[in-house]
């Protein structure tokens, strides 16, 4: 508030940039806050006003730091519009706080009610560039692969989702279990009722609900949080194959294994299981056909009525109802219930290097850069002379009416949505002329790079290459033709008239995806993201503590910087600090805080000598607050191994006949022997009892040795152990005691 009523220079009407400007330099001044509270009253339209680069007051003050109390003044008692934009970039206060580091007027205009979604002029939030700005681009190879965790959101009325409460989720949810379990989840698939996850190791997860055996548990129990599917674990055990790929539709899931079998499970409904004559199967069973016997499948897709299938990387086979989307003639037989090799893609010429498939539609790219759909009983080219294209997406499509269908909705606009050169492009069927597919632009004018998509009914669903999650809605295309001269002899495959305009909406918290999956209706996502910190070389974090080296190395380095010498045994000496004494030990506190002397000698309580080693002891001790005692063990056990491999190789020279496990179970067994009959031994001696075997003179160490080293140790040991607690008994060193 300001510390006194002033006069002001201008009424409430003022506009002048120029004055508003002044203001905004007094504000950034590292001055006190009532006098620039002052000053700013002296205008009269402070509040509203701006400077000619389109900044207001509290969007400058939320850039600096130490300025909450001006922002505090202009919220409450000047009533300024806290999501006021400027004109250049359209930041708030809310952008210019993250944007310039000031955390506190982040948290402190949150508080205040800022608005959190409102988007700048390059459709970002205050968050977004934050996020942004860590991006560093990597290729997919090179990401760390267990990095990667699995969000979800959607409507959850099945539990598809795999989270604990079937509830929706409007913004994406971390499944919680797979990071907990340090579980690596590299693909999702995702229907109406089912989800499966495949991890890194093969292994696959799947929950939702369960009935005809969809979820692959050998039984039809639901599931909420995703479940482990044990027969795929059985399979790598007993086959030594593990899955690669998995696929999903409404009532079944498949997998495909390493050694390109195919397994299957759920409701066999249109004989789309490749198991004949059976209704269902609860757990995943291998499909057998002599079709395809002794060759690879490399690449499945799957629609609620068929299954297709790329073989030897070459051929394509589809299978399942035959309404006119297999690619095979019309015949009399409604289903068909083994692979069938759809001819036109048989050649060498000519073969599919991209599979898709929803419901109604079979979707085929060839490596000439054609695009094909597969309906009414034959292939029909779409697109032509496409290259490079990296993302395909189906919605829509035709089966024909039968006994069957009736009650299904098969008629549905065939779109198709691919990537090429990084750009989205459109193939509507009903609009869509001479082969030629629109190019997808965005009403926000945003430039997107484009990585991959998928489409449901109602939406396309695409990531761009930082990471970003984009939602455009299919329910109203706007169809915008741009009114310029098109040229007949351009070689162009793209209509350069016409244009799809879509309008892409961010998914909030989706910053890094790398992979993205949807349901039919495209209202679930499934999204795979890598971690935070997959790009650092370095982590952020606290140095360790080297406290207690600097204080070992002040003990060892106190005879150049002592106020105090230390002696023991009357002519031993140690240089230490009285401050550092007196703090850790009472003993000295009493000895050392009246007097001024500069040498004191110890005596202990039995007037013994002091064992000068135990009393250096102490002193680490009394420093560095770390027990030395175990590194004393330590010196005095790699002392006697020393000297007792030296003992055994001397004693091997004399014996080299008897191999090592033996004579060093001898050389045990006779030193136990010979320090238990120490006195029988020199009664033979006495007596001069001869030895039946002649030694060399000079090379007869005593088969006893072994035992006194040991003994010798152990008496060490004690008596180093008996002087210590002796010594913190004196010094009063209570915890070392202990």
């Amino acid at each position: 508030m300001p510390v006194a009523s002033v006069e002001i220079d201008c009424t409430p009407k003022c506009r002048s940039p120029t004055h508003y400007l002044d203001l905004i330099c007094v504000a950034s001044q590292s001055i006190s806050i009532p006098i620039i509270l002052n000053y700013l009253c002296r205008c009269g339209n402070c509040a509203k006003g701006h400077d000619k680069y389109g900044r207001t007051l509290i969007q400058v003050c939320s850039a600096l730091s130490n300025k909450w109390p001006i922002i505090d003044w202009l919220l409450k008692q000047k009533k300024v519009d806290i999501n006021a934009k400027n004109l250049e970039s359209g930041y708030t206060a809310l952008h210019y706080s993250v944007f310039y580091g000031r955390i506190d007027n982040s948290v402190n205009l949150i508080k205040a009610g800022a608005n959190t979604s409102l988007l700048d002029y390059d459709h970002m939030t205050y968050i977004d560039h934050v996020i942004r700005d860590t991006f560093i681009e990597t290729p997919s190879e090179l990401l760390d692969i267990e990095s990667y965790e699995v969000y979800t959101m959607g409507e959850n009325t099945n539990g598809n989702l795999g989270h604990t409460q079937s509830t929706a989720k409007k913004v994406p949810e971390l499944i919680d279990i797979f990071r907990r379990d340090s579980i690596c989840i590299t693909k999702v698939k995702m229907d109406k009722y089912h989800t499966l996850f495949l991890s890194n190791n093969g292994s696959v997860y799947s929950c939702g609900v369960g009935v005809g055996g969809r979820l692959g548990h050998d039984n039809e129990e639901s599931v909420l949080i995703p479940k482990q599917i044990m027969a795929m674990e059985t399979i790598k055990e007993t086959e030594q194959d593990r899955c690669i790929d998995i696929a999903i539709t409404r009532d079944c899931s498949y997998f495909l294994t390493e050694k390109g079998c195919l397994w299957s499970c759920g409701l066999n409904n249109y004989h789309q299981l490749g198991h004949p004559g059976v209704v269902k199967l609860l757990v995943p069973t291998k499909m057998q056909f002599r079709q395809i016997k002794d060759r690879k499948i490399t690449h499945i897709a799957c629609g609620r009525f068929h299954v297709a299938l790329i073989v030897d990387d070459s051929q394509l086979f589809t299978f399942g109802l035959n309404a006119g989307h297999l690619g095979h003639p019309k015949g009399n037989d409604l289903y068909i219930q083994q692979p069938l090799l759809v001819t036109k893609f048989n050649s060498q010429s000519e073969h599919v290097q991209k599979l898709v498939c929803n419901d109604y539609a079979i979707i085929c790219y060839t490596n000439k850069g054609d695009i094909y759909v597969l309906n009414d009983y034959k292939y029909r080219k779409i697109v032509k002379h496409v290259l490079n294209v990296t993302e395909i997406a189906v919605v829509g499509g035709k089966l024909e009416s039968n006994s069957v269908l009736d009650e299904e909705n098969i008629d549905d606009d065939l779109k198709v949505f691919y990537v090429q050169s990084k750009k989205l492009y459109l193939y509507h069927e009903r609009e869509s002329t001479n082969n030629r597919a629109k190019l997808c632009l965005w009403t926000t004018r945003q430039r997107l790079t484009i990585e991959q998509i998928v489409a449901g009914t109602n939406a396309v669903i695409f990531s761009t290459n930082t990471g970003q999650v984009y939602t455009a809605s299919l329910d109203k295309l706007l169809n915008v033709t741009k009114k310029i001269e098109h040229d007949s002899s351009s070689n162009s495959i793209y209509d350069e008239r016409a244009y799809q305009y879509l309008t892409p909406s961010p998914i909030p918290l989706l910053h890094r995806c790398r992979s993205l999956t949807t349901d039919r209706t495209g209202r679930s996502l499934a999204a795979l993201q890598y971690h935070p910190t997959t790009h650092l070389l370095a982590y952020p974090r606290q140095p360790e503590s080297n406290f207690h080296e600097n204080l070992h190395d002040l003990l060892n380095e106190a005879e150049h910087m002592h106020d105090i010498i230390l002696e023991i045994n009357n002519n031993q000496t140690f240089p230490a600090h009285k401050y550092i004494l007196c703090m850790r030990s009472s003993y000295f506190r009493q000895l050392l805080s009246k007097k001024q002397i500069d040498k004191l000698t110890i005596i202990n309580d039995t007037n013994k000598s002091i064992d000068p080693e135990m009393f250096q002891l102490i002193l680490e001790y009394i420093y560095t607050d770390k027990c030395p005692w175990l590194n004393f063990v330590k010196k005095i056990k790699t002392r006697n191994e020393h000297e007792y491999e030296a003992y055994l190789a001397q004693m091997k020279n004399i014996n080299d006949d008897i191999d090592d496990h033996r004579y060093f179970a001898r050389i045990r067994q006779q030193s136990t022997i010979t320090s238990g009959n120490h006195h029988h031994h020199h009664h033979h001696q006495k007596y001069g009892t001869k030895s039946k075997k002649k030694k060399k003179p000079g090379h007869n160490p005593s088969l006893s040795n072994e035992y006194f080293i040991e003994q010798q140790c152990e008496e060490e040991l004690n008596n180093g152990l008996e002087n210590l607690l002796e010594l913190t008994k004196l010094f009063q060193l209570h915890n070392l005691r202990k």
